[in-house]
């Protein structure tokens, strides 16, 4: 109903939702008069019982979408460098580097900066968003926990000075 611009009344998708698991698939009438009875047509009718979800049902969960997303980063040229962050902790030299990982923690340094701490499936590294870089700020900015990103940037010692961020989108330079 959503994608054709329809609104239903609450009332109509509180009784749709009461009677869901009688509902056989086909068509129902609903209205509080003849003059405004509207036409609705069950396509799909979800009889699946709900389940007690665990812990592995997350894990796997976010592994999985974890690793879509990183497929799809490691697809950009900027990111060709790439590393895991278990192998940035051995570093103690300032290099650069290129890290894929998922926001677990975000938050602001007493200078105004933004520190990220990103997971992959190896570990965790603290990304370090300067103020002095506008643009990379203001990105960092409307970053969300969970949101999964390649960060390439300055490291070592357990932290990135990032130099630029990238989101798994497609990039405006590819001709489709």
């Amino acid at each position: 109903l959503l994608n054709k611009g329809v609104l239903v009344h609450p009332d109509a998708l509180n009784d749709i939702q009461a009677l869901k698991a009688s509902i056989p698939e086909g068509t129902l009438f609903y209205g509080e008069t003849p003059k405004n009875i509207q036409r609705l047509q069950l396509i799909k009718n979800y009889a699946e019982k709900g389940k007690k979800r665990t812990y592995d049902h997350f894990v796997n969960h976010f592994t999985s979408r974890f690793k879509a997303l990183e497929s799809m980063l490691m697809q950009r040229t900027e990111l060709q460098n790439l590393t895991s962050i278990s192998r940035l902790k051995g570093k103690q030299d300032r290099e650069n580097v290129a890290v894929i990982g998922m926001v677990s923690e975000k938050s602001l340094t007493k200078n105004n900066n933004y520190m990220l701490k990103l997971e992959d499936l190896t570990g965790i590294v603290n990304v370090f968003v300067s103020q002095k870089n506008p643009e990379l700020y203001t990105l960092a900015a409307d970053i969300v926990l969970d949101e999964v990103l390649g960060v390439t940037g300055m490291g070592g010692d357990g932290i990135i000075f990032s130099n630029q961020i990238y989101t798994p989108d497609i990039p405006l330079t590819k001709e489709l």
